[in-house]
């Protein structure tokens, strides 16, 4: 092979080379013109690293077919083949850009990667599937997590807040700091408090209930904000983001003297309602309009008027709470 002849080799056939996909006499051919001089040898020498960058970048998220290095070589064999223009600029330059991003992908990938796993196993979670569980918090505080309920908290709870998120129900009997507030987050509402013991029901589909135990907490919803003492509750409704504070007793009150049973077929709430004020001097409210033409079929004859709401409440799927001088009926609207 004379001098003339040391370009006879391609740098597709060099790629090829370096990828053992020549013949034994095409390798051979390879290496007598890498043997002619320096200028060949260093050449040989430039596209060799390029060739094993780019083998190194491809090992990168190997599982994801994102980047085939055999397709960038022979593309920019193409491009350089098309043009005589020796100011455009170098394929190896390309090339080396092309593997520096790929590269830069490949690592910021692996950190995205790393973080969101460092972010989700940051958290402690505890589901009680289908009994009561019984849990101590760094702080101290004892909670009793009712069966299908969830409480979650940061790995650095009780360092820079006392922050726990409640999916149901949970009864708190948390420990004195008056420099870390504890906080229950259940959605739509945010229960704070230094040192007490409450319960909170999330469980119920309309409405979220906090009582007091001991000492006082501080409930806030919809930019509202209620203090509960023990001998209260506080109630908030989602379908009019109402929020009250209610009476966990309700004074009896003598029902006027009468046999008369209630029974109703098919009625709309609002007339079912009406009829047991004026018999009974019972005054139920409702938190929503739309329910109040809901039509059930149900009886009454005096007896607690707590287990007619239940019944009421059972077919239709609402929920019932004590205000003092007045019962109040919440939910979505009329079951389907």
């Amino acid at each position: 092979m004379s001098k003339e002849e040391r370009h006879i080799v391609s740098e597709e056939e060099l790629y090829l080379h370096f990828a053992s996909e020549l013949s034994d006499d095409q390798q051979a051919q390879v290496l007598d013109w890498k043997s002619l001089s320096g200028e060949n040898e260093a050449e040989y020498n430039r596209l060799k690293l390029l060739f094993l960058d780019l083998k190194a970048v491809n090992t990168i998220g190997a599982e994801d077919e994102g980047f085939d290095v055999g397709q960038a070589w022979a593309k920019s064999v193409r491009r350089r083949r098309s043009t005589n223009n020796h100011h455009s600029i170098s394929p190896y330059y390309i090339l080396r850009v092309a593997a520096m991003i790929v590269l830069m992908i490949g690592v910021g990938w692996f950190c995205w990667d790393m973080g969101t796993k460092s972010e989700s196993t940051n958290l402690i979670e505890y589901v009680a599937s289908g009994e009561m569980k019984s849990i101590t918090l760094p702080d101290g505080t004892n909670i009793n997590l009712s069966k299908n309920s969830r409480l979650i908290y940061s790995k650095n709870f009780d360092k820079k807040n006392r922050t726990v998120s409640l999916e149901g129900e949970a009864f708190f009997d948390v420990t004195h700091n008056p420099k870390l507030p504890f906080v229950v987050k259940t959605g739509e509402v945010q229960v704070r408090v230094l040192g007490t013991s409450f319960n909170v029901n999330n469980a119920i589909s309309d409405s979220v209930e906090v009582m007091v135990k001991t000492g006082k907490v501080q409930m806030t919803a919809s930019r509202k904000r209620t203090i509960l003492t023990p001998g209260y509750r506080g109630v908030y409704y989602r379908s009019t983001r109402q929020l009250v504070k209610i009476g966990n007793t309700r004074a009896e009150s003598p029902l006027p003297k009468t046999n008369r049973k209630l029974s109703f077929e098919d009625q709309p709430l609002s007339e079912i309602l009406a009829s047991l004020h004026q018999a009974y001097q019972i005054k139920v409210n409702l938190s929503n309009p739309a329910i109040a033409n809901c039509k059930i079929s149900i009886s009454y004859e005096g007896g607690p008027i707590e287990e007619f709401l239940n019944g009421v409440g059972y077919r239709l799927g609402i929920v019932w709470s004590n205000q003092g001088d007045a019962y109040l009926l919440a939910g979505r609207g009329c079951p389907e």
